[in-house]
């Protein structure tokens, strides 16, 4: 959570939070899974109204922007894991007037994105002892 002065800032409050699961399955006992949910303040609302009606042209007014994600983690090896995710963003940008409509008038449509990341560990074995090698 994180939160400014509201007289100077035009996103005063954000929060989020999550779980993850290790072992979700008896079989997959190194797995994880997990899922969380963030929020931003509306409070950019107040100057989006301010300034349709300053314009009088009408234009989206902003709003929240809310994010949930759900991921996987899959142990492939003791050294290896992947992890594909899926995020689903309510209201972009809090609402904001698209780019792609030249009316300014409709928001930019929620958004469902896709991702993926790999973890390769590589371990550093010590060189092998000088002293080991001679004999005496």
């Amino acid at each position: 959570m994180s939160a400014a002065p509201s007289d100077r800032n035009p996103i005063d409050l954000y929060a989020d939070g999550g779980f993850t699961f290790k072992g979700p399955f008896e079989s997959r006992p190194d797995d994880i899974i997990g899922v969380a949910v963030g929020r931003i303040s509306p409070r950019a609302a107040a100057q989006d109204r301010d300034v349709g009606a300053l314009s009088g042209s009408p234009t989206p007014v902003g709003d929240f922007e809310a994010t949930i994600e759900l991921t996987y983690q899959v142990q492939i090896a003791d050294n290896w894991s992947l992890q594909p995710n899926i995020q689903y963003i309510v209201q972009p940008g809090g609402n904001v007037p698209n780019p792609l409509d030249p009316s300014g008038r409709s928001p930019i449509r929620d958004a469902a994105i896709l991702g993926a990341r790999t973890v390769l560990k590589f371990e550093a074995t010590p060189a092998p002892s000088r002293l080991a090698d001679q004999r005496l």
